[in-house]
């Protein structure tokens, strides 16, 4: 009887030692199948060019689509200057619901913005976060390590569009959608590593952002536009 007794506690405790040993074996032996361990630089994994399709895709709206979706769903009306901006800037925040955009250190950097002031109507910034996290998204899929976009130009005034037009021909002279609070400007070749300001050129991650761009205005977020004078995208968010 306790012979018997004796033989099933032997066998509860070799059993219980197998489970333990397959435990560890699962956590510390087995290789663990990420996909996160094995991405690559851009660098080393081929992307293909954009097609016809994607291409005419890109300037299927144009940029006075771009101005009105702005006018009708963004702020009421442009600002004068940064100076008024500045002179009444708690005021206009809560009346156009402007938020201040920051650097993002996961998904976009901002760059001089010169002629542009850092905010946008507030959902208009959360489209920022989204772009950035189907672009991550898109780049994993691909076997490829996180880059950020950049941003160029975001809310203008009248005065820093006279501006720019004086700089560069090719600025609309009148209107913009960037009045509005709702529109930006992504350089079309310039990226960012996570945590390195360092810009870094690449065609194979433009290529990846603009599909990805695609993807958010075939689901009506956002309208785009290749301009093809700055060499940038010119992004509405609906």
């Amino acid at each position: 009887m306790f012979e018997g007794r004796h033989l099933s506690v032997r066998k509860l405790i070799r059993f219980i030692l197998v489970v333990v040993a397959i435990i560890v074996a699962i956590i510390f032996i087995i290789p663990k199948n990420s996909p996160k361990t094995h991405l690559k630089k851009i660098t080393q994994v081929p992307v293909s060019e954009l097609s016809q399709q994607e291409i005419r895709a890109m300037h299927q709206y144009t940029n006075e689509m771009h101005l009105e979706v702005a006018r009708s769903r963004g702020m009421t009306e442009p600002l004068a200057s940064k100076a008024d901006f500045d002179n009444n800037q708690s005021q206009y925040i809560v009346d156009y619901k402007l938020r201040r955009i920051y650097d993002n250190s996961n998904y976009y950097k901002l760059q001089g913005l010169t002629m542009s002031i850092p905010y946008m109507q507030r959902d208009a910034v959360d489209f920022l976060t989204t772009l950035g996290k189907e672009f991550k998204k898109n780049l994993e899929e691909a076997g490829i390590q996180p880059y950020r976009y950049g941003i160029s130009s975001v809310l203008r005034t009248i005065e820093s569009q006279n501006k720019l037009r004086e700089k560069n021909v090719n600025a609309t002279k009148n209107m913009t959608s960037h009045y509005y609070g709702r529109s930006f400007d992504i350089p079309e070749e310039e990226f960012y590593e996570v945590n390195d300001d360092k810009v870094f050129h690449s065609k194979r991650l433009r290529n990846i952002l603009i599909r990805t761009l695609l993807d958010l205005q075939a689901q009506e977020k956002c309208y785009i536009i290749q301009e093809k004078a700055t060499k940038c995208i010119h992004v509405t968010v609906k």
